[in-house]
């Protein structure tokens, strides 16, 4: 699906084209070429990586004996060991193995604090067909980080490099080393904090971990935050485990996805036998600590939703570091909560008693937070809405208050979609193979590093399978069953389509049309994946849509008759392609700028009266094009070197009316930083034809397609544009026609 967004994220892949990897064999090469955004090679001197063919041959090695015998932490494992034997620091991803050569890091570390110059490696093995490099340079107390991510896709890449001064750099002897990369205030990007854990952990408390904690986390529930015990649940939310338990219990929930805003009344067999596979507790004591109808023997539940969740990504992780066997069968487990994004390695501590049961089961007896004055405050947690409150923010909205009837599906039907988005995605397991999951205590993704060409070919074998399948950029595969589902649903006929959106993030979405009885609704299935490569569903549900319809041009634009959390009233895909060449325009000239947050595309100007766009916020955008990535500010200033080298180059503009209309400041020769804050939904820009002009430039012919508004052709924008030779370009003309006008 397209994505609208005002943000310009540019992957600079940087391609190694070495040898043997865990699937396969590559042929030779010499040397590597970086790709740049314009597809031209230039050289990178693979000598400076010495150790990188070491650390392939350790794969080539571990992978080709291990074939499908090992799990894929094993195969983790002997890697990081092998380099170990090769003289090589080296850790996994995840800190769930102890780092090999963990004294080069630790005199490292020690010539750091002793102001000494130095130089290290840190290997980091992030799946079977990936790894992480990191080359620190210290000087006089500071570190340099040179951090370089190598994945194997039918033969090594290096899919991404990058260069930092640390921003902060934390080592005190402890378990672990903390570095940062500075990003300004309001990045919603990956995070820059890194927590590396030198120290060996016994392998039993890792195992307990997985087991007993990392399942759960901390995220949305205080099980692990609060006191409580089987004599006093104190405060203890029954509420914000009830999901989570169901999953650990039976996989997945039968029926729809609990939808935000609705009441749900649950069988007390189904909601009570969830809790006693984990705790021991009174169904009494239960139904004092939650809403209990006893006429109808039920129990009141809601999902929580955008007005009691606050979604904090980079929260602590708990770690067993102790653990002790009770004379009544109990185990107890003292935890740390390590918060990378604090640089803590003890953001707080808690004892956790566990009851082990017969086979695997068992079940959590108390949790205590040992008192301490270090300990952080829990703010990421949020309490469920009171009543009052539910009352005000979702039923007098116009939310529903009780559940909505069955979807125009019949169970058997929605789980046969489930059944089919699984299969669909194992026919892709091979593009992820692995591919670096990250711990699965949340929601979110937890994917590293999935590139552009994944999603690509994701897409297309989808689409070979005979699935419609699409993603940000890519054309849709398969897409004239779109068009046959569009003309059944517009002469009255039942239909249904699925629709594979592969995400950035790796996870796919199928989204099924239905329309039936002379109702149209979607059910999607969201499938994410874990460790082994292996495909699984993250949640599902069904909309009630109160229009569908497919424009001329190719879009194909669904309305929900509620807005759903966190997204629009309208949603769309592209399904009529778009020629490779458009979009390889749109992608260098017109991805990333804005048509709400400056006046550059909604102004006609020219060299004559640029004056009129000069707005310090659109260099944010403007220097994401050129360098790709975000510029840094030092105390909210831009030198104006950079400021004026970058404007000047993308427009026919001088530093003198830069100076009079950016926010020059003479007594720091730099300019304010002006940060863009991002507006949801807002139009964005597709090149739909374009000409070569004979002096050279480019005139393009631009729709802002603004699907808030129901309109794929809001603005018609004629741009001209002048190519230069080293791969930059000037903007020099821009006509626009507006065609919708909101209220």
């Amino acid at each position: 699906m397209e994505k609208r967004t005002v943000s310009l994220w540019i992957a600079i892949g940087i391609t190694a084209l070495m040898a043997t990897g865990c699937g396969g064999k590559a042929p030779e090469a010499s040397g590597v070429g970086i790709i740049s955004e314009d597809g031209e090679t230039h050289s990178y001197d693979e000598e400076d990586m010495d150790d990188v063919k070491i650390i392939k041959a350790a794969y080539h090695d571990i992978c080709d004996k291990a074939k499908d015998t090992l799990d894929s932490q094993e195969v983790i494992r002997s890697i990081v060991e092998r380099l170990g034997e090769s003289g090589y620091a080296a850790v996994d991803s995840e800190n769930q193995i102890d780092m090999v050569c963990p004294e080069r890091i630790r005199q490292f570390c020690r010539q750091v604090e002793a102001k000494e110059s130095a130089e290290e490696l840190l290997i980091v093995v992030d799946s079977k067909d990936s790894f992480i490099r990191y080359e620190f340079a210290a000087e006089d107390g500071n570190v340099e980080v040179r951090r370089s991510y190598f994945l194997y896709n039918d033969g090594w890449e290096m899919a991404s490099t990058k260069k930092y001064p640390a921003y902060t750099w934390v080592y005190s002897g402890g378990r672990y080393l903390f570095f940062e990369e500075y990003h300004k205030p309001g990045f919603d990007g990956p995070s820059g904090h890194t927590a590396i854990r030198i120290e060996p952990l016994d392998e039993s408390y890792r195992e307990l971990n997985r087991k007993y904690l990392r399942v759960i986390g901390y995220e949305q529930n205080n099980l692990f935050t609060s006191d409580w015990s089987e004599d006093d649940f104190g405060e203890l939310h029954f509420y914000d485990l009830y999901e989570v338990l169901y999953r650990m219990k039976n996989g997945q929930y039968e029926g729809s996805f609990f939808e935000e805003g609705v009441n749900y009344e649950i069988p007390a067999s189904i909601f009570e036998n969830v809790f006693h596979s984990f705790f021991r507790i009174d169904e009494q004591v239960l139904r004092q600590h939650t809403i209990y109808h006893e006429d109808t023997e039920t129990y009141r539940y809601r999902a929580r939703g955008m007005f009691d969740i606050a979604p904090t990504p980079y929260i602590p992780y708990p770690e067993v570091v102790s653990c002790e066997e009770k004379q009544d069968g109990t185990i107890k487990l003292v935890v740390n909560a390590v918060w990378a994004e604090k640089n803590m390695e003890r953001a707080f501590c808690h004892e956790v008693t566990i009851r082990p049961l017969e086979g695997e089961g068992f079940q959590y007896v108390s949790n205590h937070v040992i008192p301490s004055e270090d300990n952080v405050e829990v703010t990421w947690y949020t309490e469920r809405l009171a009543d009052d409150d539910w009352q005000e923010y979702y039923a007098e909205r116009g939310f529903t208050e009780e559940a909505e009837p069955a979807g125009i599906l019949s169970p058997e039907e929605e789980r046969g979609l489930q059944d089919a988005a699984i299969s669909a995605a194992e026919y892709c397991m091979k593009y992820y193979r692995d591919a670096g999951v990250a711990g699965r205590e949340t929601s979110v993704s937890g994917i590293r590093d999935f590139s552009e060409k994944q999603r690509e070919d994701m897409v297309k074998c989808l689409g070979k399978q005979g699935f419609v399948s699409v993603s940000d950029g890519i054309n849709m595969e398969n897409y004239p069953k779109m068009e046959e589902f569009y003309s059944a649903y517009t002469s009255g006929k039942e239909a249904m389509v699925t629709v594979f959106d592969v995400h950035r993030e790796g996870d796919i979405c199928a989204r099924t049309f239905i329309h039936r009885n002379g109702k149209i609704q979607s059910y999607y299935v969201s499938v994410g994946w874990r460790e082994e490569d292996i495909p699984e569903i993250k949640e599902f549900g069904s909309n009630d849509l109160e229009e569908i319809r497919l424009t001329e041009k190719g879009y194909f634009i669904y309305t929900n008759k509620k807005t759903v959390m966190h997204g629009n009233l309208r949603e769309y895909y592209r399904v009529k392609p778009l020629s490779d060449k458009c979009r390889e325009l749109t992608k260098k000239y017109i991805y990333g700028l804005s048509y709400v947050n400056y006046n550059m595309l909604v102004t006609d100007w020219d060299a004559d009266n640029v004056e009129d766009i000069l707005m310090p916020c659109m260099f944010e955008d403007i220097y994401r094009i050129c360098e790709g990535e975000s510029p840094s500010a030092e105390n909210g200033m831009i030198p104006a070197e950079i400021y004026e080298r970058i404007m000047t180059t993308y427009f026919p503009v001088s530093a003198e009316q830069l100076r009079e209309h950016c926010g020059y400041h003479a007594d720091t020769d730099s300019y304010e930083y002006e940060m863009i804050c991002s507006k949801q939904f807002p139009p964005f820009g597709e090149v739909v034809d374009y000409r070569q002009n004979g002096d050279g430039t480019i005139t393009l012919f631009v729709d802002g397609v603004w699907i808030d508004y129901d309109s794929d052709c809001a603005y018609t924008n004629r741009i001209v544009v002048r190519p230069f030779a080293d791969g930059t370009f000037r903007y020099l003309f821009n006509e626009v026609e507006q065609k919708v006008f909101p209220e």
